[in-house]
């Protein structure tokens, strides 16, 4: 005869390895077997007593799983990202601590864009059959090419599926696997300039929309970027700043990003009296055809050299931004002007996804189809999705306009050397859909990231920035009552 404490674990350990068993079974049990003093015998003899309401138990907990519509909210892969060719393990875990995995398990895998046709032929999926263990179920698997595949997994009960989750995750091959994926935004405002947000605000918002990246830009001054950089670091805010600036030029109104560099240009590379110097009449000599205006052509050629000179990355910015007012005045940049600069090949990148409201992605269908045209289909360029935002906390885009970088670390070299070799993707949410204009085959990887990789390191870093916020920032003008 087996002692109370006995029969209680073995109660615990029927419920732990019967998922469908919940909660108010198990205490039912326990106070059975304290009120009346079940044996290990008894509780057999009950439940085979009992069969009708444990198929009923049973059917219950199946169409309660039926019913959850957002199983991700629930349960997940513990990883995401796999390597082509090598045996790996897909492991499914709840989200919360006091969820149980049990029981057999029924796994399809299926590769998404490419898989295995044969013509006339039904296509058969992987298939196999796995034990819940310690609360989570390990599938071995070995991913034969980059894709994004699809899992679902079903819980096998007397003879029945029940669809228990579903996901995706990417395999990736060995040039990618091992990286590291990031969100940014590298063109952002503050009080340095026409911002309304000082940099630490600036920086604590950034982080609290997702973003592991930023570079502050402000107009023609080099400090905001410096200013936020120094006060991210006081913060604790696990933030990478780049130092940024966004050149206004009074001969052009182009717009030109630098970021990464090391300075600044001086001033007079700004100003009207550029082009009254000879470097400018030179310039326009050596080029008697363009087709946009000579002067404003010459003065962003000088500047360009000058930009050049102190590192980093340059940036055409918003190329098609076209602030048209009733009156007919205006100061975007006519087209012509910065396709004969491309021609010269001056620009590093370029924002292909900018400050537009949302809703306006044309604008970004616009930039892309320049970028291609005078880039000659080569999208392996740093490609930048930005909000050119001047009220972070508030602004409608912050968190749907960016850019992911695949890069080896967020360090400021490494990302900077993963944008020069175009690892980068620009991204715009539309309707909760993402809009991704890199290269194709960064494009499907951007799209599983946004949708299955970054959900969780955003409500991360979320957080981070309330704590950071509600610490440093916030004036708080509540009183807590003893």
């Amino acid at each position: 005869m087996s002692t109370a404490e006995e029969t209680k674990r073995y109660v615990r350990k029927f419920y732990e390895e019967n998922i469908w068993v919940n909660d108010s079974h198990l205490r039912r049990l326990e106070e059975a077997v304290d009120r009346d003093g079940l044996s290990v015998e008894d509780v057999d003899r009950a439940l085979a007593e009992h069969s009708q309401a444990v198929a009923f138990a049973k059917r219950m907990f199946s169409a309660s799983c039926r019913a959850m519509t957002r199983k991700d909210l629930y349960y997940r892969f513990n990883e995401t990202i796999f390597p082509v060719g090598k045996q790996a393990v897909i492991t499914v875990s709840g989200m919360y601590k006091y969820q149980r995995i049990s029981g057999r398990f029924k796994v399809v895998i299926s590769p998404f864009y490419n898989y295995a046709y044969g013509a006339l032929e039904q296509y058969t999926p992987f298939v196999t059959e796995v034990t819940g263990k310690d609360n989570q179920i390990e599938i071995l698997y070995c991913f034969d090419h980059e894709d994004l595949y699809d899992i679902s997994v079903f819980y096998l009960l007397d003879g029945e599926e029940t669809l228990f989750f579903r996901g995706n995750v990417y395999a990736l091959e060995e040039d990618l696997f091992g990286k590291k994926f990031y969100k940014a935004d590298l063109h952002i405002h503050s009080t340095f300039s026409d911002g309304c947000e000082a940099p630490e605000l600036v920086a604590a918002s950034a982080r609290e929309c997702g973003m592991d990246i930023i570079a502050v830009t402000d107009h023609n001054s080099f400090y905001g970027s410096l200013a936020a950089r120094e006060r991210a670091k006081e913060l604790g805010l696990h933030l990478t700043v780049l130092t940024g600036i966004e050149y206004a030029m009074a001969y052009s109104p182009m717009h030109i990003l630098s970021i990464g560099a090391e300075r600044s240009v001086d001033r007079s590379f700004l100003g009207s009296d550029l082009a009254k110097s000879g470097r400018v009449l030179k310039i326009i000599e050596e080029h008697p055809d363009l087709s946009c205006d000579a002067v404003a052509y010459a003065c962003t050629q000088i500047l360009l050299d000058e930009i050049q000179k102190t590192g980093g990355i340059i940036v055409l910015a918003h190329p098609y931004w076209k602030p048209i007012h009733d009156n007919g005045s205006r100061k975007d940049t006519p087209e012509n002007l910065f396709v004969e600069l491309a021609k010269e090949k001056r620009f590093t990148g370029y924002e292909l996804v900018s400050g537009s409201p949302l809703g306006e992605c044309q604008v970004s269908h616009l930039q892309a189809s320049l970028v291609r045209e005078i880039s000659g289909g080569d999208m392996n360029l740093p490609l930048l999705g930005i909000t050119d935002s001047h009220h972070y906390t508030s602004d409608d885009i912050c968190g749907k306009h960016f850019t992911v970088i695949i890069s080896d670390s967020k360090g400021e070299e490494d990302v900077l050397e993963a944008l020069r070799k175009g690892l980068c993707v620009p991204v715009e949410i539309e309707n909760g859909k993402p809009l991704c204009y890199g290269s194709h085959r960064l494009n499907k990887l951007a799209m599983f990231l946004v949708g299955s990789y970054f959900p969780e390191r955003d409500r991360l870093a979320r957080l981070e920035a309330m704590m950071v916020k509600e610490k440093y920032l916030y004036k708080s003008t509540y009183t807590t009552d003893e």
